[in-house]
Parts: structure tokens; C-alpha cells; sequence
């Protein structure tokens, strides 16, 4: 009887001490800055592959914007998406980011029109790190069925590797690149 009470104690603790080793923390995002580079990446359910994902989030005036940088393989090529987001918080606390508009690809078609993507995102510290996860979904279009998946961005201090940065500085080094 002794060995089945530790059992049960045992069998309740294991959680709890795994859970008390990585802890998640919850922002307010009332009171949290979002902005700034995000790396990490983006896992596609359908394909099961990860593919590199960067954000870089802005505020202006109290509203979040920022953009997207997509690197996948697909048919022994590398390719590259660089979109402008909507970014948003929710009245539940979760960040909602879509797509705005596609600035620069090297696809080698073009997307269909109104194809987006809308990640739900929350912001949460783990192991000392601010995160970005959740999930992300496409919509349907006329040729593609939608994509979900996960997607994972560690906010970034060493901007040097970052392929959106390298676009942001090219592109608007008065704007958004030199902010971040």
C-alpha cells in the first residue's frame, strides 16, 4: 500500500516539476512591446517540413504593422515570400497577423489573388526567451486546398542572419529597417 501512495505522489509530482522547469509566462500586451525581429519558423502540416519565418513588427501610433519573410524548398529549388502584415490583438489577448500584400518572391509563379495567410499567435517567455506560438492556417483558393500548421519566432537580438532584415534595410532604410 506504501508503494502505491508514493506511486500516486511520485505520478503527480513528475508533472509538476517538468512543468516548474519550463515555465511559460503570459504577457499583458497592454503593457508588452511586440516590436521588433522575430525568427524562428514555420512547421506545414501537409508537407511536414519546416520552413524559415521571420517577422518584424512596428508600432505606429498605437497600431502594429510590420512584415513577413518566407524561406521554403519546394521541387530542388530555395524559395523566398517577403509580405506586409495586419497585425492586431485580440480582445483574448492572442495576436492576430495576416497578410496584406506580397512584395517581393522569387516563385516561380505568381500566388493566386487572395491568397493569405492568418496566424494566431501568443506571446509567452520560455527559458528566459519572449516567444511567438501558435498556429497558422491559408485560405482556400481555386487551385490550393488551405494549409495550417505551427508557427515558432524567438524575438531576435542579432539581426545580422536575418534575410527580411537585408530586404528592410534594401528597401526602406528610413522606414521600418533602421527601427529595428
Amino acid at each position: 500500500m506504501k508503494r502505491l501512495t508514493y506511486a500516486i505522489i511520485l505520478f503527480m509530482m513528475v508533472p509538476l516539476c517538468i512543468h516548474a522547469q519550463t515555465q511559460t509566462v503570459s504577457y499583458d500586451l497592454k503593457k508588452t512591446d511586440l516590436t521588433g525581429l522575430w525568427t524562428g519558423s514555420l512547421y506545414n502540416d501537409s508537407t511536414q517540413q519546416y520552413h524559415r519565418y521571420e517577422i518584424a513588427i512596428t508600432k505606429e501610433k498605437g497600431k502594429y504593422s510590420g512584415y513577413s519573410y518566407t524561406r521554403f524548398h519546394f521541387e530542388n529549388g530555395e524559395y523566398y515570400a517577403v509580405k506586409k502584415l495586419n497585425i492586431r490583438i485580440a480582445n483574448d489577448g492572442k495576436i492576430v497577423i495576416y497578410d496584406d500584400m506580397l512584395l517581393r518572391h522569387n516563385l516561380p509563379e505568381l500566388p493566386e489573388k487572395n491568397s493569405s495567410q492568418l496566424n494566431i499567435l501568443s506571446l509567452q517567455q520560455n527559458n528566459q526567451k519572449d516567444v511567438l506560438e501558435g498556429l497558422f492556417v491559408t485560405n482556400h483558393t481555386k487551385k490550393h486546398s488551405p494549409l495550417t500548421g505551427k508557427v515558432e519566432l524567438v524575438r531576435e537580438h542579432e539581426k545580422s542572419h536575418s534575410g527580411l532584415q537585408s530586404f528592410l534595410q534594401e528597401t526602406a532604410p528610413d522606414d521600418l529597417g533602421a527601427n529595428l
